[in-house]
């Protein structure tokens, strides 16, 4: 339907007569993928769900105006009341120069409350063009599937079919799929759920964070934004709220110590910006970033305590929602991506990219435990016996004669000669070409050359040993130790960790009096000076 004017005078009578004096120009179903100029009226009381109306197949749209305006309706002659008639307008974030324009009448802000007649209209820009919809958030992968809003109705019978207690998340996606027709009869790509996750999220939403259902439902998102407007003001950083949402945590005093201790390049006094990600502490995942504070040390060592930086939850192992929390350091920060000096993590392949793409100029580090963890295990699947296995692992972890502790001029020929007695060592436990040397000189010797030997952390200052991950699993220790090893919905856990970073806050404070039973200021400090500082 093309209509030339959108002026309220001639919309309000159009919307309002449409069922009666122009039943066959009324759609009683969104049309999907439409990208082109043209206007629909569309019938919301025919439509599954109202909300159904947003999802559309052209990807993400972004708000951008909501006007209200009053129009005086008449009929036959006599005045009868005063309606507000709105107009929302949208720009299509996979295509900028395509617009989207709903206006509705309305008796209320909730679409429930909308007069069940409305006007949908599309324009370009400019010539129109085909476009197709983004891939979802940060993902760059050949491989990702375009966003498109899922629709109301079908989330509501996955939420149906996942809350079923004999359903597990996979049989209800398949339940639902099968629900609204398959793949093939499916009115659009926004009638199909998309995935387990979203599954397991619904369920979530709908019991209020419980798997049983048994507790009272409530919107957990809806939760957490009114934490970020009241007791969390200013933690609660960035909440994307969408099928797989993210909640990017962080208060201005870690931002700042991430900056002081992160970002220079004092030997003995810079720290490494750990990440790592963990679980059991509710219905998502937990990417934490620690540092160490280089002005304190741990009572009875010589170890810097280790700290809680930002972190995200997030509902994906993913490099693009790992991206979420780096691009909003970034934007925190500006300069952050060029100073940060180092950053380390155990080599899962996501969270490593996305570090990389953000960090440029910082050095990364992969932990030798992982890596050892890693050899042992192929070892292990090569059969050979464990005297063979322990032998190899010395040869290359054992301080202070191991591979990893070398000095750099020797660790390439100390390399070569030590996959030789490996090879002969393999050799006698099994027939055929020995497999682990050149597994090792494949997978490994690069990286524990580049990214994990002792001479590496010396060259950055960063210690005398080999990088590990103990300061990232010890927070995540802690963590779990602070919500009592139970887990718990998103916005409680959220007030935990809220509490966990205030306590660093305290304990620091009490540091700087001498009142701490755990830290102690460093000897370069306890006189008010540090020596050697520029």
């Amino acid at each position: 339907m093309e209509i030339d004017s959108l002026d309220n005078t001639e919309v309000a009578p159009l919307l309002m007569n449409a069922r009666d004096d122009s039943p066959d120009l009324v759609s009683t179903a969104v049309p999907m993928g439409v990208q082109q100029n043209v206007s629909f009226i569309v019938d919301l009381d025919a439509l599954p769900n109202r909300k159904d109306l947003f999802s559309d197949d052209n990807g993400s749209w972004k708000m951008t105006g909501a006007r209200l305006k009053f129009f005086t309706v008449k009929k036959e002659g006599r005045k009868v009341v005063r309606i507000a008639i709105r107009r929302r307008s949208y720009i299509c974030k996979s295509c900028t120069s395509f617009k989207r324009t709903i206006v509705a009448i309305e008796y209320g802000r909730e679409i429930e409350k909308w007069f069940p007649v409305v006007l949908l209209s599309y324009h370009f820009e400019g010539a129109p063009q085909r476009f197709h919809p983004q891939i979802h958030g940060n993902r760059k992968e050949s491989s990702s599937v375009p966003y498109v809003r899922t629709k109301q109705s079908t989330k509501a019978k996955l939420v149906g079919n996942v809350c079923n207690a004999k359903t597990g998340p996979k049989r209800a996606l398949f339940n639902t799929v099968r629900d609204v027709g398959g793949v093939v009869e499916a009115d659009g790509t926004s009638a199909l759920p998309r995935n387990t996750r979203q599954a397991y999220y619904e369920k979530l939403k709908s019991t209020g964070g419980s798997n049983s259902g048994t507790k009272k439902s409530k919107d957990v998102l809806a939760s957490v934004l009114e934490l970020q407007k009241g007791s969390c003001k200013g933690f609660i950083r960035d909440v994307v709220c969408n099928d797989l949402p993210t909640i990017v945590l962080f208060s201005d005093k870690q931002i700042n110590d991430i900056v002081k201790f992160c970002c220079h390049q004092r030997a003995g006094m810079v720290s490494e910006l750990g990440a790592d990600v963990t679980f059991q502490l509710g219905p998502f995942y937990l990417l934490v970033t620690t540092y160490k504070n280089t002005l304190f040390k741990v009572k009875g060592t010589n170890h810097s305590p280790s700290f809680l930086g930002p972190v995200m939850i997030c509902m994906t192992k993913e490099e693009h929602t790992y991206l979420s929390l780096m691009h909003c350091l970034l934007r925190e920060v500006p300069g952050f991506s060029q100073y940060l000096h180092a950053y380390g993590t155990d080599n899962e392949a996501g969270l490593v990219n996305a570090l990389a793409a953000a960090f440029r100029n910082g050095k990364g580090l992969l932990c030798y435990i992982h890596i050892k963890k890693n050899i042992s295990f192929k070892l292990q699947k090569l059969g050979l016996s464990v005297e063979a296995r322990e032998e190899i692992c010395r040869d290359i972890f054992s301080k202070p004669k191991g591979l990893l502790w070398e000095e750099p001029t020797k660790f390439l020929d100390t390399a070569s000669g030590l996959m030789k007695k490996w090879d002969e060592l393999e050799g006698k436990e099994r027939h055929g070409t020995p497999k682990f040397s050149s597994y090792f000189k494949k997978q490994h010797l690069d990286d524990l050359k580049s990214k994990t030997a002792k001479f590496v952390m010396q060259d950055l200052g960063l210690g005398e040993d080999p990088y590990s991950q103990n300061i990232p699993e010890s927070i995540n220790n802690l963590i779990k130790d602070w919500v009592n090893f139970l887990p718990s919905e998103i916005d409680s856990f959220i007030l935990s960790l809220h509490d966990l970073v205030q306590s660093f806050a305290t304990e620091e404070e009490l540091t700087w009096f001498g009142l701490s039973d755990k830290w102690e200021v460093i000897g370069n400090l306890k006189n008010g000076s540090l020596k050697g500082a520029t």
